[in-house]
């Protein structure tokens, strides 16, 4: 592959890891953006924050500490009330690997790591971008095929033209001397 590049590889992989880091799972109304009418299209987004939704101030402490239990961390983000009943969102981090007791992996049933995802979003850039080499090499490579099949019958197309013309020069010159010999005066005509 003459487009695939290790350096750029690494680079969108360092994107797609940053923007997971600064993403909150869950559906995002404003993901993308449509390229015509600029208008936002939403999907489902994995991000490395997830956050849950408490009926009243008095669950906010023990679903943090239910949370902490199963490894997550407070975000940054915090707790954002969402009305004046008392209902608040609570953002979390998820864990970054489960946790590892004398070499083994313990992992807590239902929760999500962000190694996991990591490795998925990571498989899928590289995927990605290796279909995108793939494709801009096989577009690469017809275009030269094409370029060559033009400057190959353009060749072509010369020496017939000029094939042609010697051709239309050696008739002609066979029909002048026709003519002239049909028209020179001999020599019994001239006495």
């Amino acid at each position: 592959m003459a487009t695939f590049n290790q350096a750029t590889l690494e680079q969108l992989k360092a994107q797609a890891v940053t923007k997971y880091k600064d993403s909150t799972h869950g559906y995002d109304t404003n993901a993308e953006t449509c390229p015509k009418t600029l208008r936002p299209i939403g999907k489902m987004v994995v991000g490395a924050e997830v956050f849950t939704v408490v009926a009243y101030q008095t669950q906010i402490i023990p679903t943090y500490i239910e949370y902490a239990a199963k490894g997550y961390t407070y975000s940054p983000t915090g707790t954002i009330p969402l009305s004046n009943a008392g209902s608040a969102q609570i953002y979390f981090l998820k864990p970054e690997k489960p946790a590892d007791l004398n070499g083994a992996e313990v992992r807590v049933h239902g929760v999500q790591y962000q190694c996991d995802d990591i490795k998925q979003i990571l498989a899928e850039v590289e995927s990605k971008y290796r279909a995108d080499c793939a494709e801009a090499d096989k577009a690469a490579t017809l275009a030269e095929e094409q370029r060559i099949l033009a400057e190959v019958t353009a060749l072509v197309d010369a020496q017939i033209e000029s094939e042609r013309q010697a051709r239309i020069e050696v008739a002609k010159a066979e029909r002048q001397a026709m003519i002239d010999a049909a028209t020179k005066p001999t020599k019994k005509a001239a006495k």
